[in-house]
C-alpha cells in the first residue's frame, strides 16, 4: 500500500462519517486510528482492516467505524471521459452507533407517550427490532401494538382479531377498506408467530406504515386537529 494511503476516510482534516446523534454525515475528528494490512502468501491476496474513533465536530457525539477491505473485492470498469480502465476497490464500512434504517418519527415521541405509555413502548420495541434486524420480532410487535390500539379502543381483549377489526368497524374507529388493510398487516403478524415466516424489509415498511397510520390517526392527530379548531376563532356574527 502506497505511503499516501490515507485510509478509508481520506485525509484526517477532510473525514465525514455518519453521525448517530445528527442523523447525518457530518465531518468528524479523529481521536483513535489503527489500520493493520495483512498478506496471503499462497494466493498472494492482501488487505487492510481498519478502526477509528470519530468525534462529530457539530454535537460533538463519539462513535466508532471499521472498514475491511481487500485486493480481490473489487470493480473494473471503462472510463470513457479518462480513455482508461479502470480498478476501484471496495471498502466495507460498518459504524457503531450506526445510523437508524428505520428512524422514530417525531409524532411517536411526547405525543403518543402522553396518550399511552404501554403503545409508546409498543411502537419503539417495533422500531428497535427492525433497527437490529430482527424482522420476526418485529412483525409480532407490530400484532401486539394493534391488540394494544384496540384495547384502547374499547375492543374487548378477550376478542379474537376478525372480532376485533368488526368491533373497530361497527363503532366507527376504521372503514370496511381499512378492515381489508389491517386484516393483512395482523395475518402477516401471525404467519411470524406461528408459521415461521420471515418477512423482508419491504414487507415490514409495508406493515410499518399501515401501524404507523392506526396509531397516529386516532392518538395523534385527532388529538392535534381538536387542538386546531379550538384555536380557530369563531365567524362574527352580522349586525
Amino acid at each position: 500500500m502506497s505511503e499516501e494511503y490515507f485510509g478509508a476516510f481520506g485525509q484526517q482534516n477532510q473525514r465525514k462519517a455518519p453521525c448517530p446523534e445528527c442523523g447525518k454525515v457530518t465531518r468528524v475528528d479523529t481521536l483513535f486510528e489503527r489500520i493493520d494490512r495483512w498478506h496471503e502468501e499462497g494466493p498472494d491476496i492482501s488487505g487492510l482492516i481498519e478502526n477509528y474513533v470519530f468525534q462529530c465536530r457539530g454535537c460533538e457525539t463519539l462513535f466508532f467505524a471499521k472498514s475491511t477491505g481487500n485486493s480481490e473485492d473489487y470493480i473494473d470498469y471503462y472510463d470513457h471521459v479518462a480513455g482508461e480502465h479502470v480498478q476501484e476497490f471496495i471498502d466495507q464500512k460498518s459504524f457503531w452507533p450506526a445510523l437508524p434504517q428505520t428512524p422514530v418519527p417525531s409524532w411517536a415521541g411526547f405525543n403518543l407517550f402522553g396518550a399511552d405509555q404501554t403503545l409508546h413502548e409498543l411502537l419503539h420495541s417495533v422500531y428497535t427490532a427492525m433497527n437490529s434486524n430482527l424482522p420476526v420480532l418485529a412483525a409480532i410487535g407490530m400484532r401486539t401494538a394493534f391488540d394494544r390500539t384496540a384495547e384502547l379502543l374499547g375492543v374487548n381483549a378477550d376478542l379474537s382479531f376478525g372480532e376485533k377489526l368488526e368491533e373497530l368497524r361497527k363503532g366507527g374507529h376504521i372503514s370496511g377498506v381499512q378492515k381489508g388493510v389491517l386484516e393483512v398487516l395482523i395475518d402477516a403478524g401471525s404467519a411470524a408467530a406461528h408459521r415461521g415466516w420471515k418477512p423482508k424489509d419491504s414487507h415490514l415498511a409495508t406493515m410499518k406504515e399501515i401501524l404507523e397510520a392506526l396509531i397516529r390517526d386516532h392518538f395523534v392527530l385527532k388529538r392535534e386537529v381538536e387542538e386546531l379548531k379550538r384555536s380557530i376563532p369563531s365567524r362574527s356574527k352580522p349586525a
